[in-house]
């Protein structure tokens, strides 16, 4: 039991990598719309506004399931969100923030550690 109550946790710590992810990336986007390219721009912040849902911990936002707690979904999901970002030289920080992230979760879902919590804020319907 003491063993299990010391034992590093990683999700929180890619929890944090990918929120800082998003930032640098939302801030690499909107530079981007100057240059080089306004579309990837767009792209690049639907995907950080996405990346910030994700790990902000909105009540709502954690209903989605399945989608929303699977270690080994949103690992594999924030590694297709580092492509749109590869073309653009303002969001290599962000997406080189967001490959850490992603291998954070992928090595904290191996390690069977369990699914994050749901905040506190939700209430069930009364009746």
């Amino acid at each position: 039991m003491a063993k299990d109550r010391f034992a590093f946790k990683w999700q929180p710590w890619a929890n944090l990598q990918a929120f800082y992810a998003g930032v640098f990336i939302l801030m690499g986007a909107i530079i981007s719309y100057w240059y080089p390219s306004m579309m990837f721009a767009g792209i690049n912040t639907a995907t950080a506004l996405i990346i910030l849902a994700f790990e902000t911990p909105f009540p709502g936002f954690n209903r989605l399931g399945f989608v929303s707690t699977n270690l080994y979904l949103r690992a594999l999901l924030y590694l297709a969100f580092i492509v749109p970002g590869l073309p653009q030289a303002p969001t290599h920080t962000g997406v080189l923030c967001l490959f850490c992230a992603a291998v954070t979760y992928l090595w904290a879902a191996i390690r069977g550690e369990p699914e994050p919590p749901k905040p506190k804020g939700d209430r069930p319907a009364r009746a």
